[in-house]
């Protein structure tokens, strides 16, 4: 395990036993990652200047079912803006539902992933987005 912090993950979701199992596993993977809570995505949006002045690579997590304004409302208005198009989003969610996944990718959200409920499955995703987003995607500074 590395001893810096290596990626910021930016959890968009109101459901606190996600926002648990996720901070749980976070701490059993072999990454040391900075993670950043956000209850709606208002929170979020309101936040994302200062959050993209950080160092670290951020992968943003989002998921769908987010009062007042859904997951998907907010993809796109990552993507229609030059400095947020690129950030990496994931959305991560209970729905495994044909038409959300493909809306999500049409929408320009760079993965889908269906939220575990089981701590050892989470554990296991959250190692495998990590070593992704750290060791094998290329990234560009914004």
């Amino acid at each position: 395990m590395t001893s810096e912090i290596e990626l910021h993950l930016v959890f968009v979701d109101d459901d606190l036993d996600d926002q648990y199992l996720l901070m749980q596993a976070i701490k059993d993977i072999k990454h040391r990652v900075q993670l950043s809570f956000f209850d709606s995505g208002v929170a979020f949006l309101d936040q994302l200047e200062i959050l993209m002045k950080g160092s670290l690579p951020i992968v943003v997590l989002l998921d769908l079912n987010l009062p007042p304004m859904g997951g998907m409302e907010i993809l796109k208005q990552l993507r229609s803006r030059a400095e947020t198009r690129g950030l990496p989003v994931v959305i991560y969610s209970t729905s495994n539902s044909s038409r959300d996944i493909k809306e999500a990718y049409e929408q320009g959200a760079n993965t889908f992933l269906i939220k575990p409920s089981r701590h050892s499955e989470a554990v296991s995703l959250m190692q495998t987005l990590c070593d992704y987003w750290v060791h094998l995607a290329a990234r560009y500074d914004s």
